[in-house]
């Protein structure tokens, strides 16, 4: 990290990583993006891939989630817009029947700490329910910036291509590059 003058790097989870220190970054990271985008209005989504487990089904797990307060509907594998949560099958995973990939409603999509509360929720209940992530997994963040100019786009890009080299050292090899 110090070769590449990354200034500090901690694993996720990490004793002292907690989230008013991500804030922090994340406000800190903004500022060098020249973003005038605060966290509350932040719009994004996500895209949570993970194996179920033997005795559950999508169907079973999204009448689970909707009882915890996460509006969800099971479907085949599609990726248009949608107004509640819901799971798909995922094929990239080696197995139709338990790969299985949790999307973010899209419209309106989430926002601000309201959006990261129904995230954590959804996260809890994978876990408490016996989910499991392998190498195959993969988690996507959409982060909406239309709001954002030229010049926070030029930023991003100079700013992802001087820490790309650290991103991909913990990627999985078949999603690096």
């Amino acid at each position: 990290a110090r070769a590449r003058s990354i200034p500090r790097v901690r694993m996720l989870n990490a004793p002292l990583e907690t989230i008013a220190y991500r804030r922090e970054k994340l406000e800190w990271r903004r500022a060098q993006l020249g973003s005038s985008t605060s966290l509350e209005s932040l719009t994004f989504g996500v895209e949570l891939e993970f194996i179920l487990p033997a005795s559950l089904t999508r169907e079973g797990l999204a009448i689970i989630l909707a009882d915890a307060g996460i509006e969800c509907s099971a479907a085949l594998y599609e990726h248009g817009p949608s107004t509640t949560w819901k799971l798909v099958t995922d094929g990239s995973l080696g197995d139709y029947s338990r790969g299985t990939e949790l999307v973010s409603p899209s419209v309106p999509p989430l926002q601000g700490e309201a959006g990261f509360a129904q995230l954590r929720k959804a996260c809890e209940v994978l876990k408490r329910v016996g989910c499991k992530v392998n190498t195959r997994c993969g988690l996507h963040v959409h982060v909406g910036v239309q709001s954002e100019g030229v010049d926070f786009f030029r930023n991003l890009v100079r700013l992802y291509s001087s820490a790309e080299t650290a991103i991909d050292s913990f990627m999985a090899p078949s999603r690096r590059g």
